[in-house]
């Protein structure tokens, strides 16, 4: 076999190999790549390619970070430096060259102490090309041969067009012979299996919703092509970060979009679920690879990245993009709980085996009004996967831009099962239940029924009226009486880093602690949180909450108590409080054994103006 240099590459990087080839080979190069000196039917194909390598005289290795990332490349490359014992052939030298990447992103740890030429981009540059070309000339010890014994000078100047044009992306003697194609989009299914639609113009920044320890399946892929042409097929691949996990099975090529067909796992598949993945905790980007072949050979292939993030909203093409903002729960017969549904999945509610949940708002936001369009909130209680026995539904209602709850909401009340261990919540498009949003909810019964168990896990949905004291201005409406004062503090808070430090020097007379809120309400409720820190020699004696009527507060010590006035239940001369405009709202509280010497400060956090009842 006459020496050669041996190409080595990733599948996926072909039409960059290819492009190199070409520009070597008219370059006067003998170049093995397995496209052409791989015969069909080859029996011992990983044997016919350790050949190749023993009788090469070099090696050159198209890098990208998918390569970086491939098996077979780097047991090519420890071939090429490692000969196998016996062999009469010493290590070769190893030419990389970078054509996608950065070099930490694509040069492998076995070639670190090897010195590389970086193209820089994904197409190959004429200066890196003759970077390469002069050092394999200085390494054969010869002058690179003409590919063609040219009789002119314009012949001559032709063949270096021609290189040039290769790698630049493209032959200047004729145009690409193969049809234009790209990715359309493709659908998948996540957690519940309710499809969603990816949308590619965003899934490289936005990401698309996957978790760790979840299936994800893809079911659908489309592609389209500029002509019907029978020498051609289509696939896609699929890797996650940069490892292959599979593939669809190549379709003849046609004008117009193609369905490729569901995916077929390679590697890591659902233990329960047919044709599924397991999510990885390392999965951070999928790679779709769109690749076509020429009488079964792959010719030209085109990458689409796709970020994997649990909140990714890269996903249905047709607007509205709605999201679940908050929900108003309880569980048995306690007061109504706001969940910031972002940390629900790791604080959870505190419910467990025979209590009741109820459900009494959902929340939303949209990025465009679509009264055409009809959405709805559907949930069910789980050990696990999807329960349908368990899954209720609520009211569709029209889309609104903007914060909104769902209209014409009744409430939804489940019983917790012995083995229950979430609470599943999604908001899809009514008619083709697309999946717009879902969160999964931990049921947690290891503190007292009803509540959160992680504090931070409530906010409101109207964040223009939730007071979190994150800011100096958070204080401007706030004001305190006679010996309190007032000050933000990080010693406590309920959500966010900070709260509303009250302290005071004297707690004889029930107007000494008082601080008011100088906001003008009209609505229907109001929910805060008061901390009353444990303090030796201080007992109190009670606590309320007032908007012209009061309601109590609890004084369970060393933690957050929630108040909730429903003012549509208060009244002042038999008018509810819900039809007039309030000027103020306050806290007072009376204790024994504050004094001058012994001062005592609560904090105030998460004061909540809300529009409308919460049953």
């Amino acid at each position: 076999m006459q020496r050669h240099i041996f190409l080595s590459y990733s599948r996926t990087d072909v039409e960059h190999a290819m492009q190199l080839y070409r520009g070597l080979t008219q370059a006067g190069f003998r170049v093995w790549i397995d496209q052409t000196k791989l015969e069909p039917g080859t029996q011992n194909w990983q044997q016919a390619i350790s050949d190749a390598i023993d009788a090469a005289t070099c090696m050159v290795v198209v890098l990208t970070p998918s390569a970086r990332a491939k098996e077979w490349v780097n047991w090519e490359i420890e071939c090429a430096l490692n000969p196998p014992e016996g062999s009469s052939r010493g290590a070769l030298a190893v030419f990389p060259l970078i054509v996608y990447g950065t070099p930490e992103e694509s040069v492998p740890a076995i070639l670190g102490h090897v010195q590389w030429f970086n193209a820089g981009t994904k197409q190959l540059y004429d200066p890196a090309f003759q970077q390469l070309k002069k050092a394999l000339q200085d390494h054969l010890g010869t002058t690179i041969p003409t590919a063609r014994r040219w009789k002119t000078l314009t012949a001559l100047l032709a063949v270096s067009v021609i290189i040039l044009g290769v790698l630049l992306g493209f032959a200047m003697r004729e145009p690409p012979q193969y049809p234009d194609t790209a990715l359309i989009g493709l659908r998948y299914l996540s957690e519940d299996y309710n499809p969603r639609i990816v949308d590619l113009r965003t899934a490289s920044t936005e990401g698309v919703p996957a978790r760790a320890g979840y299936a994800l399946e893809i079911d659908q892929i489309w592609a389209w092509a500029s002509r019907n042409d029978e020498a051609y097929t289509i696939n896609a691949e699929i890797y996650a970060n940069d490892t292959f996990i599979g593939a669809t099975e190549a379709v003849p090529l046609q004008e117009g979009s193609i369905q490729l067909g569901g995916v077929i796992p390679h590697t890591r598949e659902h233990g329960n679920i047919e044709n599924a993945w397991m999510m990885q905790d390392d999965w951070g980007r999928l790679t779709i690879v769109l690749v076509l072949y020429r009488e079964g050979m792959p010719v030209h292939a085109q990458h689409f990245p796709i970020e994997i993030n649990p909140n990714g909203t890269a996903w249905v093409w047709d607007t509205p993009r709605a999201h679940i903002v908050s929900v108003t729960y309880a569980v048995n017969d306690s007061l109504p709980q706001i969940l910031d549904l972002r940390v629900t999945e790791n604080s959870g509610i505190n419910a467990g085996p025979g209590d009741t949940i109820t459900l009494y708002d959902v929340w939303y936001k949209s990025d465009s009004a679509r009264p055409d369009v009809t959405i709805k909130a559907e949930a069910y209680l789980t050990p696990g996967g999807y329960d349908g026995a368990s899954e209720q539904y609520t009211r569709s209602t029209g889309v609104q831009r903007g914060l909104h709850a769902l209209d014409e909401f009744e409430p939804l009340t489940w019983q917790v099962r012995d083995n229950d261990t979430r609470w599943v919540l999604s908001l899809s498009r009514d008619g083709d239940q697309t999946l717009l949003d879902r969160y999964v909810i931990q049921l947690n019964a290891t503190t007292s029924p009803g509540l959160v168990s992680s504090t931070s896990a409530i906010v409101w949905a109207n964040e223009n009226e939730y007071q979190d004291f994150e800011a100096d201005e958070d204080l401007a409406e706030w004001e305190a009486a006679r010996t309190a004062t007032i000050a933000r503090s990080a010693d406590h808070a309920f959500t966010g880093g900070e709260a509303l430090a009250v302290t005071t020097t004297s707690g004889a007379q029930e107007d000494d602690i008082k601080v008011y809120w100088n906001r003008t309400i009209k609505g229907e409720t109001i929910v805060g949180q008061v901390y009353w820190p444990i303090a030796a020699g201080i007992e109190l004696q009670w606590a309320q909450a007032c908007a012209w009527g009061c309601v109590p507060i609890d004084l369970n010590e060393g933690q957050w108590n929630t108040f909730t006035m429903d003012l549509s239940e208060i009244a002042i001369d038999d008018t509810p409080l819900n039809e007039v405009e309030l000027p103020q709202f306050w806290i007072q509280f009376q204790a024994d054994g504050i004094t001058s010497t012994n001062p005592y400060t609560f904090f105030i956090d998460g004061i909540q103006f809300y529009p409308r009842r919460l049953r």
